[in-house]
């Protein structure tokens, strides 16, 4: 437990993000970057319930500390946690405000602290390089492109690409509220290994990714279900395109919006030649903030619905590792998702050639 905390405490002193809070100055954000501090694991004890009781009780605490919410003025926005099942066995919980880190820096969470770890347990150096850059000088750097030619020209693409896009209106089993709830609810399923080896292979034959053919698909599903036509959806890029941030936790995404229009009596060929179209260009332009875009174009405001599209569909391809501790047997503890950003989400992920989707 020593080593973990010692670890947890050189992560944190190595990711400024980890211990930054945010605050206002004269109407404007700002963001503060704290000290290095101690991460103390102090075990919260389970092990004297019975089997039943202990797991339930496990999933609860998970769920109240998922749920509870972050204090961006105090912080800290990464919360640790540890829970004692018995001698040999503890769930270690890392809540992290979404606006400190994103999808890639899982990957970079956890290689580092396996490294950190085992330099812990051997009182060796840790081999990890010094970071280059802090992500206040990726801020530096996103606030100087905003403030080019080029930021005008992106947002015009922008607003001409997103003028007069209309809702998603797809059926639903109860009324749309008058005010947009984060409820909602996740469907797992998996696309075997054949059918997507085959996509890939439909798609390298015309010059298109996985990426492209799944976009193509759920816009023509979206079609169907809504009768619609006109068909928008989001999706996000890394915003990691400087190799320099890369082993940087952060949250560096930003969202981007595809839109295409459906012919139903189109080939998908053809669609999906518009499709890889449409994602060029949009990747193209990706330097602009989704925040700035929707600034820009001005869409009707809608309280019950999020603005410019209400679908998301994404690959989850950023580099990542499970975490893996020396001399300790690890799993995940996988928790019920009961919130819901969009009025759907494709999320697949690729995993030994099968891709998992929800």
């Amino acid at each position: 437990m020593d080593a973990l905390s010692a670890a947890l405490t050189a992560l944190v002193a190595r990711h400024e993000s980890l211990r930054t809070t945010f605050d206002a100055v004269d109407g404007r954000g700002v963001q503060i970057v704290h000290d290095p501090r101690e991460i103390r694991l102090d075990p919260y004890d389970l092990s004297h319930l019975p089997a039943d009781e202990r797991e339930a009780e496990l999933r609860e605490l998970l769920a109240y500390e998922r749920a509870r919410p972050f204090d961006l003025r105090r912080g800290p926005l990464l919360r640790t946690g540890l829970i004692r099942l018995g001698a040999q066995e503890h769930v270690l919980s890392l809540t992290l405000h979404h606006i400190i880190t994103d999808g890639w820096s899982t990957g970079v969470l956890t290689g580092d602290l396996r490294e950190l770890y085992r330099a812990a347990l051997s009182g060796e150096p840790a081999a990890l390089p010094p970071l280059p850059v802090s992500y206040a000088d990726f801020a530096a750097w996103q606030r100087t492109e905003l403030t080019a030619p080029r930021a005008d020209e992106e947002l015009a693409y922008w607003t001409r690409q997103l003028a007069g896009v209309p809702p998603l209106e797809v059926p639903t089993d109860r009324p749309r509220p008058a005010v947009r709830t984060k409820n909602g609810a996740t469907v797992e399923f998996t696309v075997p290994a054949g059918v997507n080896s085959r996509l890939k292979e439909f798609g390298q034959t015309r010059g298109t990714t996985l990426f492209m053919t799944l976009v193509a698909a759920a816009q023509i599903l979206l079609a169907r279900l809504s009768g619609g036509r006109d068909i928008a959806v989001g999706t996000v890029t890394s915003g990691r395109e400087r190799p320099e941030v890369e082993r940087l936790i952060g949250f560096f995404v930003n969202t981007l919006v595809l839109r295409s229009t459906v012919d139903p009596h189109a080939r998908f060929d053809d669609f999906l030649a518009e499709v890889r179209g449409t994602v060029l260009d949009a990747f193209a332009h990706q330097a602009v903030p989704f925040e700035r875009v929707v600034d820009e174009v001005r869409p009707v405001r809608d309280t019950s619905r999020t603005p410019l599209f209400q679908a998301m569909v994404v690959l989850q391809n950023a580099p990542g590792r499970a975490l893996e501790l020396p001399g300790l047997e690890l799993a995940d503890v996988e928790l019920d998702t009961q919130t819901a950003a969009f009025d759907l989400t494709f999320e697949f992920a690729e995993a030994e050639g099968v891709c998992c989707a929800d």
